[in-house]
């Protein structure tokens, strides 16, 4: 059906959201064409800052290269009250967005920015097919081509997408749109189709380090995901120039590259563009649209040498150009901002001062991979070296070739502008990237199941894994992951369910049921993985045996991963008198003891150190407390909490100093360095190691910890725990492993260090297969603590990949449960497929 002109305004003009549809159909299909019958939408920021602020400057590049609709009002706009709702903003809290929903935002960290805007900036996983660090058009190329083709993707852009393509106020030589298209527009299509097929696009985070042997990449801020394949698509950064007062007016009228954001700024002013390469032809080209001049200045003697014939042409054109030849900046002036610099002609060694509104430096880019580490081959000017490169360099492991855009790590790849390649074009990084997802195919076709030698892997080890909790869980993963149907991977565990311990709290205050938190064995399904429900009665670790309920078995390699048990035999009267709350069973028989608990003393008392979860305790008397204080009887109870500990986390000082001023607030006791030696039923009192006696209404408590009795048994444990070599976790019995509560590696008992200790265990029986080199342990992972009033804190820790501990402290929010949220599905999604 065909609608002319007249009929349709009619029908815009009856049904204003048809014509709302028809600008977003136009958008997408053809682009430019700003909706052909709608109000301009209305932007999703408003910003007043100064044109010199290089705050107001950055603020506006991120929201322009992240597709955020904005408006830039000055301060000194005489229409400032009409556009800015209120007062007008202090200089001193320069720039100020106002948000779509009212938020308000002083001089904002971009990842604060972003966050309040919904770009996503967190992953959503712990695990990925592949992981592509850099978003520009090689990077933005393999998100659409590998989301499209079902693999898990993640892109992880320190800035905005588009890469230093986004800054490109024009691009006019790349296929399929013969009127040019700009960088940010490029930018904008391909986050739009990637996002649409599945692809996840982080913004504002940079990759501190991967680690070549597991594949995880680690983020600022203490995050890590592990992937099944790395795409390095981080591009190149504009070369810095060192010219006196550049580096000082930096975002106040010099700049590097230029972002279709910077025409508006430079409307009527004279500005220089130093450069004589396409990018360079290309920002002159639409300065000149908004500029009253633009020059080029050029060191060189033509601009044939380095830029396009067509370019050329048009550059001619355009009245308002000038191209300053054999011309060099060498000095620059302003004191808030740039007003004039010094130019060199370099033919007669003149040095003349001339009055400039922005210069924009267009010289070179340079590839920064210092931070990859050493195992992924470069040259001497940082560029990734990738196939024949790799085998010339004498880097390439393997007796297969590698693929072209393999890097001297495989499973490694690269593609872009940080390849060494002699073409630097977009359209080639764009083909680069969507070939890196072919390759990627390949890899985990192949490469994964193929020894050093090249040839098909014969799994000769059968290992035995005793335990299936987080350690069990995920050693026997990583194993299937390497080897697939090759692998002859046994699990061994009594319990017919995986649960996450912190769930227990849940149970105990009735925000969950004891079945809900149950996520049953028999989703965990592996190739070369049998989980087996037995009882185990005995081991021998000389010779590698086990005996269950149901038989016996043997394997070359035997890891112990079964936690701990509760021994409540060690404290009297504990049995009796007491509520152990570390079992689900326990925090399910709490739960329907505290409705009855209204008035008098409650102790939260841990009978020895060391025991699993180190905040659990203050946890369980904190959310005691929120729970008593909304039944309305807090005020008629005394709470407690006695910990043999010298403050409630150690390895924290900052979540130990929240959770210290929590109990300041909320009036609870706090005894640290005791512990409870035994309760007398009788007297409903808690003896304490050095005899202090506390008389009880409630007692809830942690029993002594240790390993279960056939561990004892066994020869395997010292004073109740396992001793192992920290980083390989090996027992002193040749191919036994010890991993999670029952290794005595004094790190936290938690689930996270024990899958760090799973990373280092899988590396080394992989190594002894010929895959890779043994990894030892990092000894990293998360402490998560509740606050009980809905908050949530955690801390990332790192005892052993430096000389110090090293800790992230994020402080307790409502926001933070998100994080214990991705951190249980990204288990029960990797474990049992949820």
């Amino acid at each position: 059906m065909r609608v002319g002109i007249r009929e349709y305004y009619a029908i815009a003009a009856a049904s204003p959201e048809i014509a709302l549809k028809v600008a977003a159909l136009a958008r997408e299909r053809i682009g430019g064409m700003q909706g052909i019958a709608a109000e301009s939408p209305k932007p999703r920021v408003i910003m007043v800052g100064h044109r010199s602020d290089k705050a107001c400057s950055d603020l506006r590049e991120f929201l322009a290269r992240n597709q955020i609709s904005h408006e830039w009002i000055t301060p000194d706009a005489p229409d400032l009250g009409a556009r800015w709702p209120g007062p007008p903003p202090a200089d001193a809290d320069c720039p100020v967005l106002l948000l779509a929903d009212g938020t308000r935002l002083s001089r904002p960290a971009t990842r604060e920015l972003a966050q309040h805007l919904g770009l996503q900036t967190q992953a959503r996983f712990a695990d990925y097919d592949t992981v592509v660090i850099g978003g520009g058009p090689s990077g933005l190329a393999a998100a659409v081509y590998g989301a499209s083709e079902g693999l898990r993707t993640l892109v992880i852009e320190r800035e905005a997408p588009g890469g230093q393509a986004g800054t490109s106020s024009r691009i006019e030589n790349h296929l399929g749109f013969p009127s040019g298209v700009s960088g940010d527009e490029l930018a904008s299509r391909a986050l739009k189709q990637g996002m649409r097929l599945g692809a996840e696009i982080l913004v504002t985070r940079a990759v501190d380090r991967i680690d070549p042997q597991t594949r995880e990449i680690h983020l600022d801020g203490g995050d890590v995901v592990r992937a099944r394949t790395i795409i390095l698509a981080t591009g190149v950064s504009w070369r810095r120039l060192e010219i006196e007062g550049f580096d000082r007016l930096i975002g106040k009228g010099v700049y590097y590259g230029a972002a279709r954001s910077e025409a508006s700024g430079t409307l009527g002013l004279d500005v220089h563009l130093i450069g004589a390469g396409n990018s360079a032809g290309q920002a002159a080209m639409f300065f000149a649209n908004h500029a009253r001049t633009v020059t080029l200045v050029v060191r060189g003697d033509s601009l044939e040498k380095s830029m396009s014939h067509y370019l050329i042409e048009q550059l001619a054109g355009k009245s308002n150009v000038k191209v300053q030849l054999r011309s060099e900046v060498v000095c620059a002036y302003g004191d808030t901002h740039l007003t004039a610099f010094d130019i060199r002609d370099n033919a007669s060694g003149e040095v003349r001062r001339e009055d400039c509104g922005g210069v924009f430096d267009f010289i070179g880019a340079d590839a920064e991979t210092a931070w990859l580490p050493q195992s992924i081959a470069r040259d001497a000017r940082g560029y990734v070296l990738t196939g024949d490169d790799v085998v010339k360099a004498g880097r390439w492991p393997l007796e297969r070739d590698p693929y072209l855009l393999g890097t001297s790590v495989p499973g490694v790849f690269a593609c872009g502008d940080v390849r060494l390649s002699p073409v630097k074009r977009v359209a080639a990084a764009v083909g680069e990237g969507s070939m890196a997802i072919a390759f990627v195919h390949k890899f985990l076709q192949q490469s994964a199941w193929q020894r050093t030698t090249g040839e098909r892997i014969v799994m000769k080890s059968r290992v035995l894994v005793l335990g299936a909790g987080f350690g069990g869980m995920e050693l026997s993963t990583l194993l299937s992951e390497a080897l697939g149907e090759q692998a002859d991977v046994t699990v061994i565990d009594k319990g017919d369910a995986f649960v996450f311990d912190y769930s227990k709290i849940d149970v105990m205050f009735g925000k969950a049921s004891p079945e809900s938190v149950r996520l049953p064995y028999r989703n965990f399904v592996e190739p070369g993985v049998r989980l087996v429900h037995e009882t185990i009665t005995a081991i021998d670790p000389v010779a590698r045996r086990v005996t269950t309920s149901g038989g016996t078995y043997e394997g070359e390699c035997l890891v112990v991963a079964l936690g701990a048990d509760h021994d409540l035999a060690a404290t009297p009267g504990l049995a009796e008198d007491g509520n152990e709350f570390y079992s689900v069973a326990g925090a399910s028989r709490v739960r329907e003891i505290l409705p009855a608990f209204s008035r008098g003393h409650a102790i939260v008392g841990v009978s020895a150190f060391p025991f699993k979860c180190p905040p659990a305790p203050s946890e369980c008397v904190l959310t005691l407390h929120h729970y008593l204080a909304t039944r309305g009887v807090r005020g008629a109870c005394d709470l407690t909490l006695v910990l043999p500990l010298s403050s409630p986390m150690p390895a924290s000082a900052d979540v130990s100093k929240a959770l210290v001023d929590a109990f300041a607030e909320t009036g609870i006791t706090l005894l640290l360095g005791r512990s409870v030696r035994a309760l007398e039923p009788a007297r409903k009192t808690a003896v304490l190691d050095d005899g202090t006696e506390l008389p009880h209404a409630l007692y809830l408590g942690v029993p002594k910890h240790q390993v279960p009795l056939p561990v004892l048994e066994s020869g395997l444990a010292v004073n109740g725990w396992v001793p192992v070599d920290v980083r390989t976790l090996e027992t002193r019995f040749p191919d036994v492993y010890a991993i999670g509560d029952g290794a005595a590696t004094g790190l936290p008992k938690a689930g996270s260090f024990a899958e760090s200790a799973a990373r280092a265990v899988a590396s080394s029986i992989l190594a002894k297969l010929g895959i890779g080199e043994p990894a030892p342990n990092t000894g990293t992972g998360s402490c998560l603590v509740e606050f009980g009033d809905g908050r949530l804190s955690w801390a990332d820790l790192d005892f052993l990949t430096g000389p110090n501990l090293k800790s992230v402290f994020h402080p307790p929010s409502v926001s933070g449960r998100a994080h214990k949220l991705r951190f249980g599905s990204s288990r029960s999604a990797r474990w049992f497929g949820l």
